[in-house]
């Protein structure tokens, strides 16, 4: 490629001129006659000034005006598309740029060799190799001849995807958007192999409360009111204020729970007036608002396993509490225990490791398998009024999972996919939707709308990414996480996103994010 003669002015005219502009600046204080000329022709040395700054700027940062490796590769696809006009015969088939944070590109010759890496200016790193074999190769050419016009707007850089391509023995040139990438792009990262994640706004949550001395365990469904727990005592939070207030420290406990190891020992009822507490040697409920215990029972079953899980549904009424390997139903407000809906449940040691209910306290859902942090592999679902389950099946990946608003679907992510499936466990339908940039995701959680869902990822520190769930593309990137310590997630009724990690309580209001080409 030859140097257009702008780049030869500017690398080679201007700095000789900044040099000899620098030199007669240092004469002008001795020498009459230079001054005389300067005061004579002022215009004259004005445009040789102009030339001076801008050889010094060339001189000391030559990227500020090339456009460094974003403006080389810019550069690069005016190139290919002139050479292709002019019949050069070794135009790459197809070559693709973005550019944020650092600058990657994608080039496949017409025979199917190629890479895709990363150009940080100074080297060329990562990435891989390509070399397709002719159905892959076919199978590119009919994608490339797919791809849809470009976006009409103007775009940020770091939102541009530079396309230029032979297409039915044509030049194609189209700029797309990384916030809203065409399927058939994302096919073309398939076949090549080329890295193209979509880019997600991030946004900033807000601290709700801090819990000094005591740990936050959960919110209510319908009700904005948490609940934590300290030494021997628990604690409601008012949340309406910008700035939780908390009660006066009921002690009605021993002991100082903890989240640790899938244990969620406290509930609290959808209106925030009943907290259900399960110890190591207890089982209660408390109406916080008149500081009364209503009932007390013995412990739950812990053989070989302290683990303890509690969920209330049926609108308020009803208390499922699991403990190392039993589900039991209890009346939640008068603490009589109705029922045992599943014992010793024939997966791997049968431990318990999550209990939920449907936003609507219709459904139940618990999972089973090994300690530690193995999946569940094993999953039941009930009605709420009925004892025995609907269905019981098997995920042999192991797969965590939550219900939707209705009960009707249950979202399984596994670790290590960035495949979510939903299954209706109704009539047994199952689809996969792929969550875009979510990589490993710990966990998933429908918003109260179901418009929504919050994907709980193995970023570093472990962050939130927010999908819309009409298109499963994603709109929003909560960086919540702090290294050395996971967190627990919920909504409130009105859309907002709670973090609770350790003694800290953290909200995102879901309900207001919008996808960044939404009309």
């Amino acid at each position: 490629m030859q140097i257009p003669s702008l780049i030869a002015v500017i690398f080679i005219v201007c700095p000789i001129a900044a040099l000899l502009f620098v030199v007669r600046l240092v004469a002008a204080p001795f020498s009459s006659k230079v001054r005389s000329q300067m005061q004579k022709h002022p215009i004259i040395h004005i445009v040789w000034a102009s030339l001076a700054f801008v050889g010094l700027v060339a001189a000391m940062n030559p990227a500020s005006l090339t456009g460094g490796t974003r403006g080389r590769y810019m550069n690069q696809q005016n190139h290919y598309a002139d050479a292709f006009k002019a019949g050069d015969t070794n135009v790459p088939l197809f070559a693709m740029d973005w550019f944020a944070p650092t600058v990657h590109f994608c080039r496949v010759n017409q025979s199917g060799k190629g890479s895709a890496r990363r150009d940080v200016g100074h080297a060329i790193q990562a990435g891989v190799s390509i070399s397709l074999d002719e159905t892959n190769l076919l199978a590119l050419v009919s994608v490339i001849n797919q791809l849809p016009p470009p976006a009409k707007h103007s775009l940020p850089i770091e939102r541009q995807i530079v396309v230029g391509c032979i297409r039915s023995n044509q030049w194609f040139r189209a700029v797309y958007d990384r916030a809203d990438i065409p399927k058939e792009l994302e096919q073309v990262s398939q076949i090549t192999g080329a890295y193209l994640p979509w880019y997600i706004p991030t946004v900033v949550g807000r601290p709700v409360a801090n819990g000094n001395g005591s740990e936050f365990f959960c919110v209510a469904n319908e009700t904005p009111i948490a609940v934590s727990a300290g030494w021997s005592f628990l604690q409601a939070w008012e949340l309406n204020n910008a700035f939780g207030m908390a009660s006066s420290q009921l002690k009605v406990i021993s002991g100082k729970l903890s989240l640790f190891e899938y244990e969620h020992p406290i509930a609290v009822s959808p209106d925030g007036k009943t907290i259900a507490v399960a110890t190591e040697y207890e089982l209660c409920a408390v109406d916080w608002k008149n500081r009364k215990v209503l009932w007390k029972a013995g412990a739950l079953e812990h053989e070989a396993y302290s683990g303890k899980h509690l969920a209330i549904g049926d609108n308020g009424r009803t208390l499922f509490a699991a403990g190392a390997h039993t589900i039991e139903r209890w009346d939640l407000l008068s603490g009589q225990n109705h029922s045992v809906l599943m014992a010793n449940e024939a997966n791997m040691d049968g431990v318990v490791r999550f209990l939920k209910t449907s936003r609507d306290g219709k459904i139940l859902i618990a999972g089973f398998g090994l300690r530690g942090n193995q999946r569940p592999q094993s999953i039941a679902v009930w009605e709420v009024g009925k004892n025995a389950p609907a269905l019981k099946f098997e995920e042999k990946e192991g797969a965590n999972a939550d219900l939707s608003p209705d009960g009707e679907w249950i979202a399984l992510s596994r670790f290590g996919t960035e495949k979510l499936v939903l299954f209706k466990w109704r009539t047994g339908e199952r689809k996969e939707v792929q969550l875009r940039n979510s990589g490993d995701s710990y966990s998933v959680l429908w918003s109260p709308d179901g418009k929504r869902l919050a994907a709980y990822v193995d970023t570093y520190p472990a962050s939130i990414i927010i999908y819309d769930t009409a298109n499963w593309k994603p709109i929003a990137h909560w960086e919540c996480g702090t290294i050395g310590f996971g967190s627990e997630f919920s909504f409130g009724s009105n859309g907002t996103l709670y973090q609770i990690r350790n003694n800290e309580l953290n909200a995102l209001d879901v309900q207001s994010l919008k996808s960044l080409n939404a009309d």
